[in-house]
């Protein structure tokens, strides 16, 4: 008798294979990679859209960022960066490990006239 096993993702109600989500933590960096960016191109993580964007770290940035610099780790697209008030920092910079979220950021970077002290990278 075969059996599939499932985990449930309590954040997003989503169901997962127990192999993909090993691999996408522990994985080599190589397939993470992959994992993430077949992710992103699929759209999973969000399609740029900023009307849809409640993050609760927002307020909490822009009374303390105090004009200083933003570095953010595993930014996906960059939401974070393009919602926040331009005033409230010095410079943005995510930092993220698929180069298909990275792509989407600066685009929408471009897009939104932010391009002076916004910017992505990708991790290597």
């Amino acid at each position: 008798m075969n059996f599939t096993i499932i985990w449930r993702n309590s954040f997003k109600g989503q169901t997962m294979n127990p192999i993909h989500a090993l691999c996408k933590r522990y994985g080599p960096p190589f397939l993470k990679r992959k994992i993430w960016d077949r992710e992103f191109s699929s759209g999973k993580w969000g399609t740029g859209d900023l009307a849809d964007c409640h993050s609760a770290i927002i307020p909490v940035l822009e009374k303390y960022a105090r004009g200083g610099n933003i570095l953010d780790l595993g930014c996906g697209w960059g939401k974070t960066g393009l919602v926040l008030d331009p005033s409230t920092y010095s410079e943005y910079l995510g930092v993220d490990i698929s180069d298909v979220a990275v792509d989407r950021g600066n685009e929408l970077c471009s897009l939104h006239g932010r391009g002076e002290r916004t910017g992505w990278l990708e991790a290597t």
